[in-house]
């Protein structure tokens, strides 16, 4: 008689935040910088994530490393070198959350409090635009920054214009190149 192992795969446990998530092997590969080929092994328990990868995973997914491998087969002893703790929120995640938290407390109804409250976040959203190359973190990004517009600019009877009093053109996303050694950068025209 053989002994079963209790343990999941970790490879499945990922595979089912994934989806859990509303991502693709792609969309997760190109987040973790890793090939999709490479989240496929992965998910089919194929081969086994370095720590580097599980931490990375752990952080896409909002959970710990230790969460993310307890109770899996994944190697005790390389489970031990794990970070205690990761970094859970992306920069967008982590702007859009202050400029929600900061449109919230806005108590003084001045127009010029407002505006000297929200234009630097304003400012600060704009320029992570320049920069943003995920879809979904330049929607998060977008939102944000028609937020404070739509708080700014409405207080002063102006919504829809930008702060010179015109509408302001949605800047288009940075274009990708890849050089021959296949390093991925950014196309300024």
């Amino acid at each position: 008689m053989t002994e079963r192992n209790p343990l999941e795969h970790l490879g499945h446990r990922v595979a089912e935040l994934r989806r859990k998530h509303g991502l693709t092997q792609q969309q997760m590969a190109e987040r973790l910088a890793i090939s999709r080929v490479a989240v496929s092994h992965l998910e089919s328990s194929v081969t086994q994530p370095s720590e580097r990868t599980v931490t990375l995973i752990a952080g896409l997914f909002k959970v710990e490393p230790w969460q993310l491998v307890r109770d899996t087969d994944y190697p005790p002893a390389r489970a031990e070198r794990l970070p205690a703790v990761v970094t859970r929120y992306t920069q967008a995640e982590q702007l859009t959350a202050i400029v929600d938290a900061l449109i919230e407390s806005l108590t003084d109804p001045e127009p010029r409090a407002i505006r000297l409250v929200l234009e630097p976040w304003r400012a600060r959203l704009l320029a992570e635009l320049d920069f943003c190359a995920d879809a979904g973190e330049r929607s998060l990004l977008t939102a944000a920054r028609r937020r404070i517009d739509a708080v700014i600019f409405d207080n002063q009877g102006l919504s829809g214009l930008g702060p010179s009093g015109g509408v302001r053109p949605e800047r288009p996303p940075p274009e990708r190149g890849v050089r021959p050694s296949g390093e991925s950068v950014e196309v300024r025209r």
